[in-house]
């Protein structure tokens, strides 16, 4: 299935998807950086019985104002006590040099440690964690490559945007760390000090 971000792809993804559902069949729409990660991130916790329920939610939308997310956030958020979310977006492009966290970084100070190639003060990009942003009981963190937006034009959504374009290494990594994480338990239960206002993310 096409995945451009017009009307006419999100109802033919829908589409498909129900139709997998209806038959019993697997389908993936494939972002193949974000996908990847995620996927491959599902697979590895294949085997766990957490105590907090993990969702995996591929979001539509983000480059239009991020749409898909926008509409989650607060049904999830209703839902939970509290709510943690790792956003993966970007990350495994092999012309980046390595990853950057952003959002609410304190709360997933554990998770940071864990991720190889973290840039600290690397610029940080709009994704679909702040969709979370103001929610009280909601925390929220991206990973993604540095430097993306230097190929934003050139290679993102282009023809050229194909598996030989990652780095699956950082790949496996990113979901490894992801994976640790999750089976130590140790998400962020309770509000946090600091305010998303106080990072430095773009808007």
């Amino acid at each position: 299935v096409g995945i451009d971000d017009s009307p006419e792809a999100m109802a033919a993804i829908s589409f498909a998807v129900d139709e997998a559902v209806a038959m019993g069949t697997g389908l993936v729409g494939v972002h193949v950086w974000d996908s990847t990660a995620m996927l491959l991130t599902a697979c590895l916790l294949r085997d766990i019985e957490p105590e907090s329920d993990v969702v995996f939610v591929a979001f539509n939308g983000e480059e239009r104002g991020l749409g898909g997310s926008k509409a989650f956030a607060p049904w999830i958020c209703e839902k939970y006590d509290s709510v943690a979310v790792i956003n993966i977006d970007c990350a495994g492009l092999s012309l980046a040099d390595g990853l950057y966290f952003s959002g609410s970084k304190t709360d997933f100070g554990a998770l940071s440690k864990m991720v190889e190639n973290y840039t600290p003060d690397a610029e940080e990009e709009t994704s679909d964690h702040l969709s979370f942003d103001g929610i009280a009981n909601a925390f929220a963190v991206n990973i993604g490559d540095t430097g993306v937006m230097d190929y934003a034009l050139t290679l993102v959504h282009t023809r050229g945007d194909t598996a030989d374009k990652l780095d699956t290494g950082r790949i496996l990594g990113v979901s490894k760390s992801v994976e640790a994480y999750v089976r130590a338990g140790d998400f962020p239960q309770v509000e946090p000090e600091v305010s998303f206002d106080d990072y430095s993310i773009l808007y």
